[in-house]
Order: C-alpha cells, then sequence, then structure tokens
C-alpha cells in the first residue's frame, strides 16, 4: 500500500506487480489513484485507523468524492448504503456518529465499508478480527465471505487465527520471522504440512476429540528482529529435523507438488 516512509520499509529486491503492471516503481500521484480504489486496506485495530476527530460520514464521504467523483448529497447516500450492506442498524443515524461512540465490532464493520467502498479489486485484511468476541468475529468473516463474492474481489488475509484461515482462505503462505517458509493450497497445508514449523503450528492447536494433559509447544524462541541469521534457516535452532545445511544453507522455495511450495532441506531430493 505504501503508506510507510521509506526509511522504516523499502523494498530491497524483487518488485510487485498488480493486474499485470509492476507498481513498486511508480510515482507517488499514480499510486494515490490506486490506492483505496483499485487496492484497499482493513487495519487491525479500527480506533487508530479511524479518525477521532471527524465523523463516521465525514471519513466515508471524503473516500467516495475523491475516487467516484460523485456530488455530496450522493455520497453521502452512497456511505449509508454501505454502512447497510455492512450490517450497521440505523445506517442514517450512525453516519453522523465518532468512533467512540461505537463498539468494537460496529467500528469494524465502519472499516469494511471504508475499505469495499469503491470496490477495489484487492482488499487487504490485516487481522481484521483479532479485538473481536467470538460471536462478532463470524458475522465479520461471513460478510467479508459475502463481499468478497458479491463484488468479484480478492483478498489476502493476514493472521495468525489458523481457524479463520482454514475457514476463509483458499490458498496460504506460512511465514516466520519475515520468511514465507511453505505455500499451497489451504486444505494441502493444513492436511499434508511439509516444513517443520508448519507441522509445529498445527500440532499445537487443541482437538476437542482428544484427551491432552499436556499442549504441544514449540521450544526456544522467533529471532530478534534486529539480529536475524545472517544465513540459513531462521528456524534452524527451533527445529526438531534441523541439520548442518540448515544453518549456513541458502534457503529458498522448493517446488514439492503442483501446489505446494516449501523452504526446506528435508525436501532436497525432490
Amino acid at each position: 500500500m505504501q503508506l510507510l516512509p521509506e526509511k522504516i520499509a523499502r523494498i530491497d529486491q524483487g518488485e510487485i506487480s498488480f493486474k499485470g503492471k509492476r507498481i513498486d516503481n511508480i510515482k507517488e500521484s499514480e499510486y494515490n489513484k490506486m490506492r483505496g480504489k483499485e487496492l484497499s486496506m482493513i487495519f487491525q485495530e479500527p480506533m487508530t485507523a479511524l479518525n477521532p476527530v471527524f465523523t463516521i460520514g465525514n471519513q466515508l464521504i471524503e473516500k467516495i468524492i475523491l475516487h467516484l467523483k460523485l456530488s455530496k448529497k450522493d455520497a453521502r447516500e452512497r456511505a449509508i448504503e454501505l454502512l447497510n450492506q455492512v450490517g450497521i442498524p440505523r445506517a442514517a443515524e450512525v453516519i453522523d456518529n465518532y468512533p467512540h461512540q461505537l463498539s468494537g465490532g460496529m467500528r469494524q464493520r465502519v472499516m469494511i465499508a471504508l475499505a469495499i467502498s469503491c470496490q477495489p479489486d484487492l482488499l487487504i485484511a490485516d487481522e481484521p478480527t483479532t479485538a473481536l468476541d467470538v460471536t462478532v468475529q463470524a458475522q465479520i468473516l461471513e460478510l467479508l465471505k459475502k463481499i468478497r463474492k458479491e463484488n468479484d474481489m480478492s483478498i489476502i488475509f493476514i493472521s495468525h487465527d489458523l481457524a479463520v484461515i482454514s475457514e476463509l482462505c483458499d490458498r496460504v503462505a506460512v511465514m516466520y520471522a519475515g520468511n514465507i517458509i511453505e505455500t499451497g493450497l489451504t486444505n494441502e497445508i493444513f492436511q499434508f504440512p511439509k516444513h517443520p514449523y508448519t507441522q509445529a503450528l498445527i500440532r499445537s492447536i487443541p482437538k476437542l476429540d482428544e484427551r491432552t494433559e499436556k499442549l504441544e509447544v514449540i521450544e526456544g524462541s522467533v529471532p530478534s528482529l534486529v539480529n536475524m541469521p545472517k544465513q540459513g534457516c531462521r528456524f534452524a535452532n527451533r527445529c526438531p529435523s534441523v541439520m548442518d545445511i540448515c544453518k549456513t544453507g541458502d534457503i529458498s522455495l522448493k517446488q514439492i507438488d503442483a501446489e505446494h511450495k516449501v523452504a526446506c532441506h528435508l525436501y532436497d531430493a525432490n
């Protein structure tokens, strides 16, 4: 989304392509036309993402006028329609409320309304259900699935909640210490995990139909962000299957099936 300043967030390698066009090297003015219209984002904490000194309506209407070029009256009608779409009751009244007047679940729905207001092609959802109770979480997930289908939209869903991922996603990329270590179709990742970290993650999920005295844990700690290993696999110091090559060798994604890749030397023979 290029929302962070370059001194703390930059691309050192590779490139980003969207709809067949490279976008990491375009001008800020070009990106402004895309951001919010073709690319949109739901942030993790709506209370800090929404501006506390403007009403919900002001924040929705500003974006709609900017990208859809509607009159203020039409933009307000569109904003009320969006609030209704995301399941907010009394939308015509709530539109004039400030963020602090709404519950966490309502604010998250407003964030979703903001994100989909211009019917983007890609929606990035960063932990959109973390701060919500289970009932509201289920409602938000159903809403996202409904919006995705209605708007023919793609969603990148970022989460540590494996149950949510298994419910919502078609494909999964598992990350550890900033690197993608396994990627594939959701069913395949959950049923046949290959990387020792993915396997340990799935083993650590409690199962309702199994009695156990002790939950599975992953021993050790994640490397410090300011002191990452310079070479080898970043999971090596915690991996039960570690080999000498894991600490020094190149660790890139290897194709082990038509839709399944893993960054692990256990599969070098493949």
